[in-house]
């Protein structure tokens, strides 16, 4: 009988030992993280929900998110009507965070228990997680916890360790919550790792996580359904994701426009170039020019004739540069990969870069009919370098229970080490990269937060001050709401009556803001009502004339145009902290309706 091997002669890991070590690593990490670097949100889309959950936008906590499961809202809304002293928004993306990398570090260490594992893992949350955290959004950690419950799932069951039905337990959890914070996300996550999931299924031919994948399934199709049944049964949220989907081809991908080919169909409408421009540029809330009917007829429409964006490549390359630093780290991540996989290369680049390339198509049919933005990059780049670092995990088990050595047989031992010395290099200079450009977004988003909050109290001081009624429309996010701090209780904004003209328009929670302000004509209220001020940019004051005009018969004219920049003295600051404060005045009133 052969002498057993130094893997076999391991005693079997705990499950649950694994986990706390995890745990352990990864409170550590987040320690590190937030106490000396600077998060901030990636867009507005968080603060808004934030808003409603907190009760800033209606005057009172609200579960309906709108973007997130009602669920969700429910649980937010509770928390804050119990205590509102706390950001329980941004408590709730950073546990989502500290479970999806507990789950991963886990994952992996089931996989090898051994300071590899620890190693790869430390590398991901640096050149990842760390981004994320400073782009707080909840798309990207719900694909994040999508693509970790399929790991955890998935991963072959490992001889030396012991606690499997944990790990399916966490695996299944995590998708779950993927599927409540976005249910598009959860389907993202599959797409993504569809390759891998099929190689798994293929090779390892277990039902248990096909058991559990359904589990999973179901509980998210039933968190759906309540949702559905929750917006559904209300005629005004129909109606408002009627617009919303309408608006998607015109808002996000911008493949639609008006010229000489659209001009009749719009003409038909009874929308003239003037209202596109309004639209195209997050203005929508007149109700008796931007119906539902109108709406829903605009999307039948474009789904019938059919709507791609023309330079499809172009625009790829164009989101994805300023994102490079992830694309040279994958790059690197590749070849660390390769040359930790020791024997089991081939294997490792044949399916490592069929995965790459599928994640690439990924992005162009994308980048052809919807928009890219970090929130979709950044996930996507990270669930390559999880299923590589799995794989060199997998190799490095094997290769230790066989006791074969890492280098080739065939390969020469001075070639081996010239690849290790190339390969260290490489590694070297992107991880120095990736550490420079989260250092400067951290800084950033540091004097970012000091400049909008200076810019906040300029509005208090300039405008609510002298006039407590003062009400600001945000046009398209002319205020930058996603400089807000994201532990800030958002106690100082709350002075500023803002009505956000972007994606809430059409929806209950606008109406009822707008009921709350005893705004009952809302085009009216734009140039008849002195408290009535817009953030806006300059260009639309006229696009703004034109509409009133051809629509409602009324000349009017500027009252005020007043630049507001933030006081803080530092030159370096973003020049979106400088913004405009308009207020409109009628000129002459006509008498003969448009």
């Amino acid at each position: 009988m052969s002498e057993p091997t130094a893997a076999a002669a391991r005693p079997r890991a705990s499950g649950a030992r694994l986990l706390l070590i995890a745990i352990a690593l990864n409170a550590v990490l987040f320690v590190v993280v937030l106490s000396t670097l600077t998060l901030s949100y990636e867009s507005n889309d968080d603060v808004g929900m934030a808003g409603i959950a907190s009760g800033l936008v209606t005057g009172r906590p609200s579960e309906e998110l709108v973007f997130t499961n009602i669920l969700v809202g429910s649980a937010l809304k509770r928390l804050y009507e119990w205590n509102d002293r706390v950001n329980r928004y941004t408590l709730y993306l950073l546990a989502a965070h500290f479970t999806a990398m507990t789950g991963l570090c886990f994952a992996f260490l089931r996989t090898l228990p051994s300071f590899l594992a620890i190693a790869l893992f430390v590398l991901l949350f640096g050149q990842y997680e760390v981004g994320m955290l400073l782009w707080l959004q909840y798309t990207s950690i719900a694909v994040t916890m999508a693509l970790v419950g399929f790991l955890l799932l998935m991963n072959p069951l490992n001889d030396q360790v012991a606690g499997s039905s944990l790990a399916t337990v966490f695996g299944g959890s995590l998708l779950v919550l993927a599927g409540i914070v976005r249910s598009q996300a959860l389907v993202f996550a599959l797409i993504l790792i569809a390759p891998y999931l099929a190689y798994r299924l293929v090779s390892v031919r277990r039902w248990r996580p096909i058991i559990a994948l359904g589990t999973a399934a179901g509980v998210v199709l039933a968190a759906w359904a309540v949702n559905e049944r929750h917006y559904r049964s209300d005629p005004r949220w129909r109606d408002y994701r009627i617009v919303n989907a309408a608006l998607d081809p015109v808002l996000d991908t911008q493949s639609i426009e008006y010229n000489e080919a659209t001009r009749p169909f719009f003409e038909q409408l009874g929308w003239s170039a003037t209202d596109w421009h309004m639209m195209r540029s997050w203005f929508f809330a007149d109700p008796q020019v931007f119906t539902t009917e109108r709406m829903q007829k605009m999307a039948v429409h474009f789904q019938q004739t059919g709507w791609r964006r023309p330079s499809a490549w172009g625009y790829l390359e164009n989101r994805l540069s300023p994102l490079i630093v992830f694309e040279r780290v994958t790059y690197a991540n590749m070849l660390l990969a390769f040359l930790l996989a020791g024997g089991r290369r081939l294997r490792l680049v044949l399916l490592g870069g069929c995965q790459g390339l599928w994640v690439l198509s990924i992005l162009y049919l994308l980048a052809c009919f919807w928009k890219l933005e970090p929130r979709i990059v950044m996930p996507a780049a990270f669930g390559l370098g999880i299923i590589v670092f799995d794989l060199v995990l997998e190799a490095a088990r094997e290769r230790a229970q066989s006791n074969q050595p890492m280098a080739p047989a065939w390969m020469p031992r001075w070639i081996w080490a010239a690849c290790i010395v190339v390969v260290l290099i490489c590694y070297g200079w992107t991880s120095y990269r990736m550490a420079g450009r989260n250092w400067a977004l951290s800084d950033f988003n540091r004097r970012s937060q000091t400049a909008f909050r200076s810019l906040v109290q300029t509005v208090i001081d300039r405008y609510v001050e002298k006039d407590p009624n003062a009400i600001f429309f945000n046009w398209g996010a002319t205020f930058p709401m996603q400089f807000t701090p994201p532990f800030a209780t958002n106690r100082q904004i709350s002075r500023l009556q803002i009505v956000p003209l972007g994606w809430n328009q059409h929806s209950p929670l606008f109406d009822q803001r707008l009921r709350s302000l005893n705004i009952t004509d809302l085009p009216r209220a734009f140039y008849a009502n002195p408290h009535v001020y817009f953030f806006m940019p300059p260009a639309r004051i006229d696009t703004l004339e034109r509409f009133l005009k051809e629509h409602y018969g009324q000349d009017v004219v500027p009252r005020l145009v007043d630049r507001l920049a933030a006081g803080d003295g530092n030159e370096s600051a973003r020049s979106d902290l400088d913004v405009h404060v308009v207020q409109m005045t009628a000129r002459a009133i006509s008498t003969k309706p448009h």
